[in-house]
């Protein structure tokens, strides 16, 4: 019974292919087809609505996992991808020739594992692969660990070596050492996950991360986020996140701001990256 009904519909989906390819579907169903008519697009480049500081895209979620296991081969064709500005023989893009890289400065919910609650769900989507990020800072010493992160920066590297013009670091929590619960997601209370007395501690961790790679690496972080999308609570374990409200981010916005200028530093500081009514805007 079920062989026959499979092929009933088999039969059904062939024969109605050939009616959409053939036209026959305007008899059978009664679609009139409508005429195709050319349209004329004008651009004047004189008149300017935005400016656009450069075309992104992040390494959240999967670019440490995938900047980590997987062969060359594989990774190097991602990169070109992203970053590419070249055309083949052919004249077509060999990638999407990103201008701008964001790199996470995860909290460290990958070093806490299923005790820290992010990442333990069944499918794809609220995996460790998928939500969970390491972070340079270590949980229980405060050291920093520059191994940290080794699939992310290679992505990084590879930005820089493309030719990508500008980098943006971000921050969806702060390192779980400094959050009030000791989590990489909110309580639910719609209150940024910081200790009151780390704020110093978060700003100094986030200049000293752009230091590092402007000094080691040539790489010149030119905006730094210490908030993303703070109007939501982030209470839900689906991935690192923080609530906040721009008066009570404000101690960590001069707190970075005066870091950042005492290591001989001149980041823009974007803030907030934030939703409204669809749109992201983001102040900096």
């Amino acid at each position: 019974m079920k062989k026959r009904v499979l092929l009933s519909l088999l039969s059904f989906c062939l024969v109605l292919g050939v009616f959409l390819m053939s036209g026959s579907c305007e008899n059978l169903f009664g679609i009139q087809r409508q005429p195709v008519t050319a349209a004329e697009v004008l651009i004047d480049p004189g008149i300017v609505y935005q400016t656009m500081r450069g075309f992104a895209a992040s390494d959240c979620w999967c670019g440490n996992f995938v900047g980590k296991y997987w062969n060359e081969q594989e990774k190097e064709q991602i990169a070109r991808w992203l970053f590419s500005k070249d055309f083949d023989d052919d004249g077509n893009p060999m990638g999407i020739g990103l201008s701008m890289w964001r790199v996470n400065l995860g909290a460290g919910s990958e070093e806490q594992g299923d005790s820290g609650g992010i990442g333990t769900g069944g499918d794809y989507r609220n995996s460790r692969v998928t939500r969970r990020a390491e972070s340079f800072l270590d949980n229980t010493t405060g050291d920093f660990n520059w191994n940290q992160q080794a699939g992310q920066q290679y992505f990084l590297r590879k930005a820089k070596e493309y030719g990508v013009e500008s980098f943006v670091a971000f921050s969806n929590s702060p390192p779980i050492r400094f959050t009030r619960n000791g989590k990489a997601y909110a309580t639910g209370d719609k209150k940024a996950n910081l200790q009151s007395g780390y704020f110093d501690d978060f700003a100094v961790y986030m200049a000293e991360v752009a230091k590092h790679f402007n000094d080691t690496e040539g790489i010149t972080f030119d905006y730094i986020s210490p908030v993303n999308e703070p109007q939501y609570t982030w209470n839900g374990n689906g991935q690192e996140g923080s609530p906040g409200r721009i008066r009570r981010s404000k101690p960590s916005l001069w707190n970075l701001t005066r870091q950042s200028q005492s290591g001989g530093l001149r980041q823009r500081l974007c803030f907030p990256r934030r939703r409204n009514g669809g749109t992201y805007t983001a102040a900096a």
